[in-house]
Formats: C-alpha cells, structure tokens, sequence
C-alpha cells in the first residue's frame, strides 16, 4: 500500500509542478492538497494493494512449498484462503465506509483548494487554443503561449460588464505582471486593436489601435483566497446527498410529465375540433394559403400555425429538460453502485489472486506482481468503460459497475 500510494502521490506531484512552482504555493499548501489527495488514491489504491500482497504472498509460499506441505497435511485450498477472506470482508466495509463519508469530503475541499490555487495566477491556466475563463471577467483565446516565459502571442480578449456594451481587443504579445504601486495583477499587451459595438446601433462600430494597453485585475496573485464553493459534483457527494438528488430529480420528472401530458391534451383538442365539418373546411383551405397575405382568413392560418410551432416547441423543450434529469440521475446511480463495487473489488481480488497463484504453480514475488498489475489494468478499464457505457445509457449502472 505505501509503494502504490507513493506512486500516485509522485503522479499528483509531477501533474501539480508547474502549479506549485509559477504560483510560488506555500508548502503548507502542498502538502495539504497532497493530503487532500490520499482520498481518491486510497480508493485506487487500497484494492490494488490487496491484490498485489495477495499474489505475492501466495506466490512466495508456492515458491517455498508451503503450500504442498498444508495441503499434504491435509489443509484445503479453501482453509487456507479462509483468513484472508475474512480479512477482506473487514476491508470491504472499511472502504464502502471511507467511500462513502471521508472521500466525498475530501474530492470537494482539494476541489476548492485546486480552484484557489489557480486562481492565484490566471496565466497558468491558459492553454493555447482555448477559451480561457478563469480570469473574471474576460473571456480570452490565445493562439500561442511560450511555455518558458508564459509570453501570450496573438491574443483575443473578449470584455463584458454588466450594463455595458461588450468589447472585443485582440494584441500580438501579452504577459501578466505585477503592478507594484496598486498592488495588484495586470495583463499587458502590445500591438493591438480595441472594437466596440453598441446594442442599440451595431453599425457604429469603434475601433481604437494601441502600442500598450494595460488591464488591470483584482489581486488573484499575492495571496491564496479560498472561497468555499456549496456546489458538489457527484464525486462529492454521499449515497444519502446522491439519492436526496434522485428523489428531486424524479419529481421534477414527474412534473415535465403532468406538463408534457397538459400540452399533448390541448393538441389532441385541437385536433377533434378539426372533425367540425366547417373547421375541417378551414383548415384544408389554410393548406393552401391564398395570395392575399392580408386577409382575414391568411391571418388565422399564419396565427394557428404560430400556435402550432410554439406548442411543439415547448414539447421539445419539456422533452429535453426531462432527458436532462433523467441523465443526472442516471450519473448518480452509477456512482452510488461504483461506492459498492470499489470495496466490493477487494473480495474479489483474493478470490481471484489467491487460487491463480497457487494453481499457476509459478513461483516469487515478480510473478506475484507482474500478473497483478495486468489483473489491476483490466479492472481499471473495465471500471472506466462501464461508468462510459452506464452513462451512455447502454447498460443498467448496477451492471455496469
């Protein structure tokens, strides 16, 4: 457990260096958000750790026949796997609990910390062709970024301000820098073009060409500003707080239905009012509309058919938000079955491990190791691909997981 664990911890770490070293983080930082990090890992990690101790374990006693001298003496397979099971059995419910209670807590505070940690420094998050939103209140998109210097290059800015016109600027070169004086974070760019539109006259439009223009932003860049966001994702959540959202989910389901079922009413309606032998009448005259746009008779069909675009309409959007809940739902279904099968893996694991080592009749540890980490790959894809395929709607999540 403690040599996977540090492997995992190295991979956070490596995916973490840039962070860490441009934001100048405090170490105390780091190692709470390595700390943070144990969460997920120990869900990985702990069923991986028994499924390599176990082949191991059997593996070295194959290999120094112990095991041809208890079953010579007459100990079945099944007695000697019998302590380990039990040990499994106490393991399951000491994961299905950590699942359940210690990670969610622990995916939504490294959450947060990853989210005011990157707030320290915009610049780090920019990739180059890609929307940027995390600096607030510009939407940017840059076409390079020198990795090195992080020196932005063809830059397009994108400005919005609530009861303002929105404005758009676009720069060759830009590089986020430090405004001593105000104490604050600025993005400096050189070689540009400033555009601004009006709503109300989007003909007129301004442009003004600038060598230097500097924007100033709030002080993200010299202290670590943690806000503590109520939003959970579903990671984040217990089985209790996932089903509490199951149950709103279905209601609110239940409602789109009452409301579907209201609109599929009045069109059925409307269409038994057509079997009237004068309304029959109108409406196969409305089929083909007369010439006279204007005449009363025009009007009600453009009316009626108005009527009718807007009733479909408002059935495809119930029909849309009532696929959308239905989705949620279904992500928290899969995830509430995956906190029962992650734990549940760690019996599976000696039940697998245990007898293919031993029957195998291959010996040491690096047999052990190297069977159980294709063993662990599998299960890994096959954890990945069901969650996929459950979410897609192609398998029940109890199936799938």
């Amino acid at each position: 457990l403690s040599v996977l664990t540090f492997i995992f911890v190295i991979d956070i770490l490596y995916s973490f260096l840039e962070l860490f070293l441009v934001n100048k983080v405090e170490a105390k930082v780091v190692l709470e958000l390595l700390l943070l990090s144990l969460g997920h890992i120990f869900a990985l990690s702990i069923p991986m750790a028994v499924l390599v101790s176990t082949m191991m374990a059997f593996s070295q006693m194959v290999a120094e026949n112990e095991i041809t001298a208890m079953r010579s003496g007459g100990i079945s397979l099944y007695r000697i796997v019998a302590a380990p099971l039990a040990g499994a059995l106490a393991m399951l419910g000491f994961m299905f609990v950590f699942n359940n209670f210690v990670l969610p807590e622990t995916n939504h505070r490294l959450k947060n910390l990853l989210m005011a940690v990157r707030s320290k420094k915009p610049a780090l998050d920019i990739k180059s062709g890609r929307f940027i939103n995390s600096v607030p209140g510009y939407t940017l998109f840059v076409k390079e970024k020198d990795e090195v210097s992080g020196q932005l290059n063809d830059l397009l800015i994108f400005k919005e301000e609530r009861g303002k016109n929105p404005t758009v600027i676009s720069a060759t070169e830009a590089d986020f820098l430090r405004d001593d004086s105000q104490d604050m974070l600025k993005l400096a760019l050189n070689t540009g073009e400033q555009f601004d539109a009006g709503f109300e006259d989007p003909a007129q439009l301004q442009v003004t060409v600038f060598d230097r223009m500097d924007i100033l932003l709030r002080d993200i860049d010299r202290d670590l500003q943690r806000r503590e966001h109520e939003h959970r994702g579903d990671r984040e959540m217990s089985v209790a707080m996932m089903r509490d959202k199951i149950d709103r989910n279905d209601q609110e389901v239940g409602r789109l239905d009452d409301r579907l079922r209201g609109e599929a009413a009045k069109q059925l309606e409307k269409g038994l009012a057509l079997l009237d032998p004068a309304r029959r009448a109108s409406y196969l005259q409305r089929k083909g509309l007369p010439a006279d746009k204007g005449s009363p008779l025009a009007r009600r069909a453009a009316a009626r058919i108005q009527e009718e675009e807007n009733t479909l309409r408002s059935i495809s959007n119930l029909m849309l938000s009532r696929a959308s809940m239905e989705r949620k739902s279904r992500r928290y279904e899969v995830e509430i079955h995956k906190k029962y099968a992650i734990p549940l893996a760690c019996l599976v694991f000696i039940l697998l491990g245990a007898p293919v080592a031993i029957k195998t009749g291959r010996s040491g540890t690096g047999w052990g190791i190297t069977f159980s980490i294709i063993l662990f790959t599998l299960y890994y894809v096959f954890l990945v691909s069901g969650e996929e395929l459950a979410d897609r709607e192609l398998l029940a999540p109890w199936l799938s997981m």
